[in-house]
């Protein structure tokens, strides 16, 4: 809503209705908004009046210009894709010579699209002169098509020489961009399918693993056992999610589908399962721990042997082994390295202090 200091001059919603004052109504430019409209009937006042539909005459520029920037806004993506292709290349990122050289010639194919897009003389943002870049973009957009579909064939060549989800999933890495045009996508959907559905029986075979060892993880070297099987857990956690955001990163559309949302439950349930695990194991912990660290603590520092004949009594230090285990799953999953940053002490830390 505009106004001046002689009321309203429009009211109005782009591409809704909206209401604006009936020209036969004539405002009192010395009164404010307020007193203007206090007094005088609103269905007097204001009458529907939308705005044109969009494909309206008096929209056709603008309509054009829209066009025109979302073909400008493609042209830059596309440039932008194609030109990552001289890194793969360069690095070895298509798993081969023959591959490599293929890469480099379909980029040289695309320089060559460009520079004969580039000689059209006129403006690209000029959305009157349409007839010139429409003919020049098409021809562009068409020889992009085919160097997608080249595209596509190297990869799924390279995709036979992946040995496993990680694998795969780097090579996505290599051509990002690339594989997240259209037409690529629908040239490696079967490939995409394969990589979702072996991931997916990699999480299986993961949860059977989890399940198996849920009660006795492998042991790390110098670690207490409860500290263990927490570090063990945060490690098989971490293992998971990695190729999981690496995949939502690169491949997004892969996990549309039937196939994606069997991935996204499996691994949502067993994501689960290590968090539910992670939690139990702190819980029982905190609370057998406490009382049986309270009671060790209060035991004599110093013990006496007793004297024998000949001999005096001797003093030892009371080093009870299982007051030296819980000291060190305190030090352990008291701090910050396991159990993570948090407000709330740990109670058999606070116990030692007092």
């Amino acid at each position: 809503m505009n106004r001046d200091s002689g009321g309203i001059v429009w009211h109005s919603k782009l591409y809704n209705d909206s209401l604006t004052p009936k020209t036969a109504k004539i405002f009192n430019r010395r009164s404010s908004f307020s007193e203007s409209s206090s007094g005088l009937d609103t269905t007097e006042l204001w009458t529907d009046s939308p705005w044109p539909a969009r494909n309206n005459v008096c929209f056709t520029s603008l309509n054009s210009f829209m066009e025109r920037c979302n073909d400008v806004l493609e042209l830059v993506q596309t440039t932008q894709h194609f030109e990552m292709l001289t890194c793969t290349a360069e690095v070895g990122g298509a798993g081969g010579n023959s591959l490599d050289s293929q890469v480099k010639e379909i980029h040289l194919k695309f320089l060559e699209a460009v520079r004969s897009f580039q000689q059209m003389p006129h403006d690209v943002l000029n959305a009157n002169e349409t007839q010139e870049f429409e003919r020049e973009f098409f021809a562009f957009r068409s020889v992009i098509r085919d160097l997608e579909h080249n595209l596509a064939d190297v990869m799924r060549q390279s995709f036979k020489q992946c040995w496993d989800t990680r694998a795969k999933l780097r090579l996505l890495e290599v051509f990002e961009g690339i594989s997240g045009r259209e037409l690529v996508q629908t040239n490696l959907r079967d490939t995409f399918t394969t990589l979702v559905h072996g991931f997916t029986q990699e999480l299986l075979d993961m949860r059977t693993f989890f399940e198996s060892h849920m009660d006795s993880p492998p042991a790390y070297p110098h670690l207490p056992p409860v500290a263990n099987k927490l570090l063990w857990l945060r490690g098989f956690k971490i293992h998971i999610q990695e190729p999981m955001s690496r995949l939502h990163r690169v491949s997004p559309a892969s996990l549309k589908g039937d196939e994606g949302w069997r991935l996204r439950d499996t691994y949502s349930d067993i994501i689960k399962d290590i968090e539910k695990c992670e939690a139990e194991t702190i819980r029982h912990w905190q609370s057998t721990m406490e009382p049986e660290l309270r009671t060790k603590l209060k035991q004599p520092l110093l013990i006496s042997e007793p004297e024998s004949e000949g001999s005096r009594p001797t003093l030892h230090v009371n080093f009870d082994p299982e007051l030296m285990l819980l000291l060190r799953e305190v030090h352990y999953l008291g701090g910050e390295t396991i159990l993570g940053t948090s407000s709330r002490p740990c109670p058999c830390t606070a116990e030692i202090n007092r």
